[in-house]
């Protein structure tokens, strides 16, 4: 999802959110924020505790965008470890500047 409005270079954040997996147990989700400025791309955020499909596991990381270029394109995502496809659900997803 385009979080370009609401990021601002130099300032920091606080990303959270809660995930399930469908049907396996001890994969790492992340959520990250990939940031293009006129400059380069750089991605932040951080991975939950292990997920399972048993109960949500919900988790916070705080980032500090580093640039001093004008920001194009910011997006929220995430995304399993190691380039699993496993399906998981997510819910509960917030970034809040500090």
């Amino acid at each position: 999802q385009s979080v370009t409005e609401f990021i601002v270079p130099g300032k920091q954040y606080n990303i959270s959110a809660c995930t399930k997996l469908v049907s396996v147990d001890d994969i790492r989700v992340m959520v990250k924020v990939s940031v293009k400025t006129t400059n380069k791309t750089d991605y932040y955020g951080g991975w939950s505790e292990l997920s399972n499909s048993a109960h949500w596991t919900c988790h916070a990381v705080t980032i500090s965008v580093d640039s001093e270029w004008p920001v194009i394109d910011a997006n929220i995502y995430a995304e399993t470890q190691g380039g699993s496809l496993d399906d998981f659900y997510i819910d509960d997803v917030s970034l809040m500047q500090l």
